[in-house]
């Protein structure tokens, strides 16, 4: 009898182990995935080239305006000046501009859709999953029948991987001050832009680079993540590359294979 006892008690602690051992497992897997999510949020990510054209002489490291007798003065070499920055990612957002569905041009939405697919969408998806905040700015489906929601071929961007949709019929009022007061209540203080167009939305709509600089210093601008209205010759990229040399005058480039490197671990 003290023999079947003793059996019957390692039983007992043997499937109390083993049901146990899996929640142990489990505690653990958690506790794991949250050091590693508070890891990537907090990790700078650093060694970012980027680049700008200056008509005036500036600081080499960090593109300051220099001053010689207190005045600014002409750049005295090619104007062209590359620079090496550091992104925090919970401090950044990637703001992808007017990447709609419904379209009413095809030519013009296929253009964007290849952009979408090919060079937003990989980026917009390594920021995520590194904990940048991504935003896509866009028209009310409620308010407007075309033009309006997210590109189909970036949804899975907010379906898996926490990008934010925002309306301009919200945030597009104050001159783009109530998106910034939404940027600065969630602690960010860098703004990278892609999406569409680079000749119209990307700089012109109120939360676009031009009115959004009032309020952000830290501004970055990824034409290859871009398409421009081509309405003159479409989809020679004539019209784009004139627009993303406008930006390059005023702020700074980041290359999209470098900015995607330094992203993906």
């Amino acid at each position: 009898m003290r023999i079947i006892k003793k059996i019957l008690v390692l039983i007992t602690l043997t499937a109390v182990l083993l049901s146990i051992q899996p929640q142990r497992a489990i505690i653990q897997a958690q506790t794991l995935a949250g050091v590693s999510a508070t890891y990537i949020r907090t990790t700078l990510i650093t060694g970012i080239p980027t680049f700008l054209w200056s008509n005036w002489a500036l600081d080499p490291v960090t593109g300051a305006m220099l001053l010689r007798n207190g005045l600014p003065y002409p750049d005295p070499g090619t104007g062209y000046y590359e620079f090496e920055r550091m992104l925090n990612p919970a401090k950044t957002v990637i703001i992808c501009m007017d990447c709609w569905r419904g379209m009413l041009d095809p030519e013009l939405e296929a253009e964007f859709n290849d952009v979408a697919v090919n060079q937003i969408y990989p980026l917009m998806e390594a920021a995520a999953d590194q904990g940048f905040t991504t935003v896509f700015l866009t028209n009310n489906p409620a308010q407007y029948s075309y033009n309006f929601g997210v590109n189909l071929n970036l949804a899975p961007i907010v379906w898996y991987h926490g990008g934010t949709v925002l309306y301009h019929q919200t945030y597009d009022m104050d001159n783009g001050t109530t998106f910034g007061n939404w940027l600065r209540a969630r602690g960010i203080d860098t703004l990278i832009y892609v999406g569409f167009a680079s000749n119209a939305c990307v700089l012109g709509r109120r939360e676009g680079m031009f009115s959004m600089q009032y309020q952000f210093s830290k501004i970055y601008a990824v034409p290859e993540a871009m398409a421009g209205v081509e309405y003159t010759a479409l989809g020679d990229g004539t019209v784009h590359d004139a627009s993303s040399l406008i930006i390059s005058l005023q702020f700074e480039i980041m290359p999209l294979d470098g900015l995607v490197n330094a992203l993906v671990p």
